[in-house]
């Protein structure tokens, strides 16, 4: 809950609005018929400031009778002032001043607040990309997002990190299953087992008690996850939008995927926890995974409507899973050091075949002239083939096999051009 208030979009517009980011922001184009005034022909800057003061309507403009006089030499009298000004006084505040169109004829343009909090994310991506995650948080100290005495230099450059300890009796290789096996299987070794132990503890395993639950870790490895994740994208998918960044990391980065990563790696081995109820889903999901051979199938590569595609079964995804799987990555981040660069490792050696599956899709689909009408016409591609080609116990890669098969026929045919129209791959499916 804390999360969600400091990174919200309100309080980012609180914290650019005290900046003045509105005034700065070019949120429209230029246009001389809407927002432009001709040098000269401007508003007395006393009035200006006025309505701005009192949050007047611009259109009451209209309403101030000019004598000639005024029109042509350009200056108010001091008398048609003083009108204005008693005028003014007794106009009440216009609660829809917000939506004025005509804002530019007092020095002011109209901005949502979503544009700035918007901006205010703008500014610390562009920093940290410019200058590196140092200066980052020198820009959200700059920018006050949450109280500059808790971000402190030392609470993001201080490298050494302690486990929390509940206890200092007990043995933590005891609890942990072959730990040296564990820490070969991931290619990594702790400094601090206790970081693992931590990772590893359901709630509802009770024997720990040295350190907490793995809930903390999870938390922190969700964070690490979604940024690392997301400036790898980012990094290498700079031709999609940020509509379609957010669509492709919500598909690499959510309990189905995470799960059945957790799964081929082995971790459900070395789960620490006590529940029947639980374990006996965790035993269902690792059967199904395993009689697949760790297919990454989960019906999750592409986001088909059930109205569309009815293709998946119906089988519980464990939560503990995806979560034990980032409460490691959270375990690791600070077990290193906050070192990004090796939790990064961590997270691309088990992740790489999904990441590389969803890039090179993203690429597939990036020769067409239509990215919108391509992606609309890929779903009932991917329906033809699992209704069709592949039966009901085809899988989601095959499917991508076999489009990316009928894609490449459909560029011979096209004398190799690179603008195929997505229409030619469904008729070329359809007829073939």
């Amino acid at each position: 809950m804390i999360k969600g208030k400091v990174i919200g979009n309100r309080n980012l517009f609180y914290c650019g609005e005290q900046k003045g980011l509105g005034s700065i922001i070019k949120a429209d184009e230029f246009n001389t018929e809407s927002d432009w005034i001709a040098p000269g022909f401007c508003v007395d800057r006393t009035v200006q400031n006025l309505f701005r003061e009192l949050n007047i309507n611009p259109r009451y403009l209209y309403e101030i009778p000019l004598s000639r006089d005024e029109i042509e030499c350009g200056k108010l009298s001091p008398r048609t002032k003083d009108i204005i000004e008693e005028k003014l006084e007794e106009w009440e505040e216009d609660l829809d001043y917000c939506n004025y169109s005509n804002a530019h004829f007092i020095s002011q343009q109209v901005i949502s607040n979503k544009t700035v909090s918007d901006s205010v994310e703008a500014l610390l991506g562009l920093y940290i990309q410019s200058y590196g995650l140092e200066k980052g948080f020198d820009m959200l100290r700059w920018l006050k997002v949450i109280d500059p005495k808790l971000i402190t230099p030392d609470v993001y450059t201080k490298k050494k990190v302690e486990p929390t300890i509940l206890s200092k009796g007990g043995q933590i290789d005891f609890h942990i299953h072959h730990p040296d096996y564990l820490e070969k299987l991931i290619n990594y070794k702790f400094k601090d087992r206790a970081f693992l132990l931590q990772a590893l503890s359901h709630p509802t395993y009770q024997p720990n008690n040295i350190t907490p639950t793995y809930q903390r870790l999870e938390f922190l490895g969700d964070a690490i996850l979604d940024f690392l994740v997301m400036t790898h994208m980012y990094e290498y998918c700079d031709n999609l939008t940020p509509g379609e960044l957010t669509d492709l990391r919500s598909a690499l980065v959510n309990n189905v995927t995470l799960a059945s990563i957790a799964v081929r790696i082995g971790l459900h081995k070395f789960l620490l926890l006590r529940s029947c109820q639980l374990s006996k889903v965790i035993e269902a999901f690792v059967e199904r995974q395993e009689s697949r051979n760790h297919d990454f199938s989960d019906d999750t590569l592409f986001l088909i409507d059930e109205i569309d595609c009815n293709i998946g079964e119906s089988i519980e995804v464990p939560k503990i899973l995806g979560d034990v799987f980032e409460s490691l990555v959270g375990a690791i981040f600070l077990d290193s050091n906050k070192c990004l660069k090796t939790t990064w490792d961590f997270i691309y050696r088990f992740m790489h075949k999904e990441i590389g599956k969803y890039l090179n899709i993203r690429y597939f689909f990036y020769d067409f002239n239509s990215f919108s009408s391509c992606s609309q016409v890929l779903h009932s591609i991917l329906y033809r083939c699992m209704q069709h080609e592949l039966h009901a116990r085809c899988t989601i890669a095959s499917c991508i096999d076999l489009v990316e098969n009928h894609l490449n026929i459909a560029r011979q045919e096209a004398c190799g051009s690179n603008s195929i129209h997505p229409l030619q791959i469904h008729e070329h499916l359809v007829s073939g």
